[in-house]
C-alpha cells in the first residue's frame, strides 16, 4: 500500500496495519514538494507492477490522480470520494469509476455520464444481531444518535439541538447520542434543557466507542435516529447489521446530505420535525420488532461483506445496486441557501 501523505503528517500506520486481518507492507511517500511526490509514486508503480490498482485518495491529491496512468496496471479502479467537494478523477477514462452507495452511483452513471462505472457496496464485518431485546420496557422510549460531531454540527433546515429539545419536551424517555460533542456544547444543551422544564439527564452522552456495531448490539437502544443534516452511510450500515430500526431524515436540500436510499425501503422516516414528533408519538413494541428485523433484512442483502467479495471477484468487477427512490428536492430551497 503507497500512502502520498499529501500534508507529510505523521501517521499511525503501524496502527492501521494492526487492524487489517493479513499482513499489508505500509509504504508513505517522503515529504518532498508534489512534483517529486508524483516522481516517487511512478517509481514505486513501475517497480511493483500491480494487477489492480485501487485509489483511495483525498478529493484534491493531484500526484495520486497523475501517477495513475494508463500502463502502469493492468486495471485501475478509481474510488470515488463521493462527498460535497468536487473530486479529481472523476473522469479518468481509462479507469473503473468506483461508488459505494447506490446514490452516487446513480447519479454518476445517469447525470454525470462517467466512464466505466461500477458499484463496490459500502459493508461492515458481521458481528451479530441483537438478540432477546423487548422494545419500550415500561413504555419508555430510549433513541439514540450516533456519528462524528461535523454530520449534527453542519449548516441544514433543522438544527440537531432544536429537534432534539422537541423530541425530549413532547416525547417521553431518553436519548442517547454516541460520538464527540464539545463540552460546551454539551452543556449549552443541557442547560437549554433545564431551562425548558427538561430533565438534562434524559439527554444522555457517550464519546465515542470502539466498536459502533457492538455498542449497539449490546445496548438497550429502541430506534436510531440517524444523524442530520448529514447522515452517515457507514454507521447506518452497522446500524442494520445490528438489527437496529432506523428513523431517517429526508432532506429537501439534497439527498446526499440525509435521504432513504441508504436504508431498508421500511424504514421510518422524517422530513420537518412535526413528522418526527408523530412517528415517535405513534412507535409500539410492536412496530419496532417488525423494523428491526427489516433492517437486520436489508443489511444481509445489500451490506454483507460477500456483496464486496463477489464485486472484486466476477469479471464485470460489479455487485448488484439497491434500487433508487425518487422523493423530490425543494430546488428553490437549495437555490437560496
Amino acid at each position: 500500500m503507497l500512502v502520498s501523505n499529501l500534508h507529510d503528517r505523521e501517521l499511525p500506520l503501524d496502527k492501521f496495519g494492526r487492524d487489517l486481518a493479513t499482513p499489508v507492507q505500509v509504504i508513505a511517500a517522503p515529504a518532498v514538494p508534489l512534483p517529486h511526490k508524483l516522481q516517487w509514486l511512478q517509481m514505486q508503480l513501475a517497480a511493483l507492477k500491480p494487477g489492480l490498482l485501487t485509489l483511495f485518495n483525498h478529493h484534491y491529491d493531484v500526484a495520486t490522480v497523475a501517477a495513475a496512468q494508463p500502463g502502469v496496471a493492468r486495471e485501475i479502479a478509481y474510488f470515488h470520494h463521493a462527498d460535497h467537494d468536487m473530486a479529481l478523477g472523476v473522469f479518468l477514462p481509462h479507469a473503473l469509476h468506483v461508488d459505494c452507495t447506490n446514490l452516487s452511483h446513480h447519479k454518476c452513471q445517469h447525470y454525470l455520464g462517467v466512464h466505466n462505472p461500477v458499484y463496490w457496496p459500502l459493508v461492515s464485518p458481521d458481528a451479530g444481531v441483537r438478540q432477546g431485546h423487548g422494545f419500550m420496557p415500561n413504555g419508555e422510549l430510549l433513541t439514540c444518535s450516533h456519528g462524528s460531531v461535523g454530520k449534527f454540527m453542519s449548516p441544514g433546515r433543522y438544527a440537531y439541538f432544536d429537534v432534539m429539545q422537541r423530541r425530549l419536551a413532547e416525547v417521553g424517555g431518553s436519548h442517547l447520542h454516541v460520538g464527540m460533542l464539545p463540552d460546551a456544547v454539551l452543556e449549552g444543551f443541557r442547560t437549554r434543557l433545564q431551562a425548558a422544564g427538561v430533565d438534562p439527564a434524559r439527554f444522555q452522552y457517550q464519546p465515542p466507542v470502539p466498536g459502533l456495531w457492538a455498542y449497539l448490539r449490546d445496548s438497550r437502544v429502541d430506534l436510531c435516529i440517524s444523524s442530520f443534516p448529514i447522515q452517515g452511510a457507514k454507521g447506518l450500515v452497522e446500524t442494520q447489521g445490528a438489527g437496529l430500526p432506523v428513523l431517517q431524515n429526508e432532506s429537501g436540500l439534497s439527498k446526499h446530505h440525509s435521504t432513504r436510499e441508504l436504508v431498508y425501503e421500511e424504514a421510518l422516516w422524517w422530513e420537518t420535525p412535526d413528522d418526527l414528533i408523530r412517528v415517535l408519538q405513534s412507535l409500539t413494541p410492536e412496530l419496532l420488532a417488525e423494523q428491526a428485523v427489516a433492517a437486520r433484512r436489508f443489511y444481509e442483502r445489500w451490506h454483507h461483506p460477500r456483496e464486496l467479495a463477489y464485486a472484486l471477484n466476477n469479471p464485470r468487477r460489479t455487485a448488484p445496486v439497491p434500487p433508487v427512490r425518487h422523493p423530490p428536492c425543494d430546488t428553490l430551497a437549495l437555490y437560496l441557501r
